[in-house]
């Protein structure tokens, strides 16, 4: 029996969710497709705070369909409080999962250190990322907490940036990308959009775009530096300990009599 997968319906009401889950299940079936019951789970995501369709079931063909709080669709996770602690554990889970897969060079003191290489959210988040980031690089080194090295040691060592400015370079090219777009596209129609409702318990304290302003001034950086591309990239850029040094050395080298600063 062929089974098709990869598909998630959206609706704003359970009843309607159920049409279309009809809808599809024909249309399938036509095809010589079936929908695979054991496989198919719903998420109902109630951010308005108004449950008028509680009762109603999701079914298919008479079978329940049954409810989860999250979902995982094309590698991320979907929770139905809002919530993206799930995503981040699994990325961490992930990231963890592969660096064991090379443990055996990265963890290797035969091996020189040159040759080892690795790579809207909430404080909580990022610190979870930097712990497990951080615990990575130590191992890296072949030491541990107990040998009361500084963590700026290994980045060093290393050569890398910390991951939370990492993601912050990945925002704010995400932002030059929004800003360049087309007032007609979707990605400029969604960031106008404004949700009038009260933030939920335990959720971010700043939205997206307050986010990147905080991003912006602590860059010293305008909106109206995303029209220069290289000179944009150039600023949010999260440089290494390597990249600094060799900037550091061409300083040095040009004879500039400028002190070098981050």
């Amino acid at each position: 029996m062929i089974f098709a997968d990869d598909i998630v319906l959206v609706a704003e009401r359970k009843l309607d969710l159920n049409l279309r889950l009809e809808e599809w299940r024909a249309a399938l079936e036509r095809k010589g497709l079936r929908i695979s019951l054991s496989k198919t789970e719903y998420l109902h995501c109630d951010f308005s705070g108004v449950n008028d369709d509680e009762k109603i079931q999701i079914t298919i063909e008479d079978q329940v369909v049954p409810q989860v709080t999250k979902f995982k669709y094309l590698g991320s996770f979907i929770q139905s409080d809002g919530e993206i602690d799930s995503d981040v554990a699994h990325h961490v889970q992930v990231g963890w999962s592969k660096w064991r897969v090379d443990t055996g060079i990265l963890c290797d003191r035969r091996f020189p250190t040159s040759l080892k290489d690795c790579w809207a959210i909430k404080k909580s988040h990022a610190c979870k990322l930097e712990v497990a980031e951080k615990k990575m690089l130590r191992w890296m080194c072949g030491h541990t907490r107990l040998d009361r090295i500084r963590n700026d040691v290994f980045r060093e060592r290393l050569g890398v940036a910390k991951i939370s400015g990492k993601i912050r370079e990945g925002r704010l090219r995400w932002f030059r990308h929004v800003k360049r777009g087309e007032m007609t596209a979707p990605v400029r129609s969604i960031e106008i959009i404004n949700i009038e409702r009260r933030r939920v318990r335990g959720g971010p304290k700043m939205t997206w775009a307050e986010r990147i302003k905080h991003d912006l001034l602590d860059l010293h950086l305008s909106e109206d530096m995303v029209e220069d591309r290289n000179s944009w990239r150039r600023k949010i850029n999260a440089k290494d300990f390597k990249e600094k040094c060799r900037a550091l050395t061409r300083i040095i080298i040009g004879g500039y009599s400028l002190p070098y600063s981050k």
